[in-house]
């Protein structure tokens, strides 16, 4: 094998049993009697038996929810139109936010050098801020919330406090500009921002029912409501 085949990189024999998907292959086997061997096994055992699979990889991932249900998959012969685990009832925030030590959550890395990280603990604490904020500001289980935010840590602590509440979450880059950012405006009843102002052709669009600025701190985002929002009504995920 030439250098340029070579990986750059290989995991050692015991780094590859430590591995969380080693252990899922063996908890499948000591569960379903299947024998995975290796990746190949898993993926075929995966395709022919999806309820199964799925069952073991919620089981695997301790998923967090109020309800899992009785049914893993429905109508799974449809493409489109199977839906898995339908009776199910869960918040994606607080799965993700399970952890709140001082572990790293996020590494960033931005352009012009910046470096700065998050600690599941900082992250917690900032998540709750803006959540209590937007809470404040009317926002609720269905309504859409639209960032005009960069790729920056910021934007996942709003993502995680809109879903927290039940909300939708979606954003554009202010790279996009504001012609692109129209296009996916009207289907936000809310609009955020981070650094510099919002541009006033967002604000005044017919479609949006409030909007609510905030800062960004130098780990996450500084909650800040502008204007009232009170009157936001439920929206309905497109």
């Amino acid at each position: 094998m030439n250098d340029s085949a070579r990986p750059l990189w290989s995991p050692t024999p015991d780094r590859i049993a430590r591995s969380h998907l080693r252990q899922f292959m063996r908890e499948v086997a000591r569960t379903w009697g299947v024998d995975c061997r290796d990746q190949a096994s898993l993926y075929r055992w995966s395709i022919e038996q999806p309820e199964q699979f799925w069952s073991s990889v919620w089981d695997f991932c301790e998923v967090i929810a109020d309800t899992r249900g009785d049914v893993v998959l429905e109508h799974g012969d449809r493409m489109p139109g199977a839906r898995w685990f339908p009776g199910a009832r869960l918040n994606f925030a607080e799965n993700l936010l399970r952890r709140a030590d001082d572990a790293t959550a996020i590494v960033f890395r931005g352009e012009g050098k910046v470096r700065s990280s998050v600690t599941y603990a900082e992250l917690h604490h900032e998540v709750s801020r803006l959540q209590q904020a937007l809470r404040a500001a009317g926002v609720g289980v269905g309504d859409r919330v639209a960032g005009y935010v960069p790729n920056i840590p910021g934007a996942i602590i709003a993502m995680l406090a809109t879903t927290s509440l039940g909300a939708t979450w979606s954003s554009c880059s202010p790279d996009f500009g504001v012609q692109g950012v129209l296009g996916e405006a009207p289907f936000a009843h809310v609009l955020q921002r981070m650094h510099g102002k919002v541009p006033e052709p967002l604000k005044e669009q017919p479609e949006m029912q409030g909007v609510l600025e905030f800062d960004v701190g130098a780990a996450a985002a500084i909650a800040r409501p502008q204007g009232d929002v009170s009157s936001l009504t439920n929206g309905q995920t497109a």
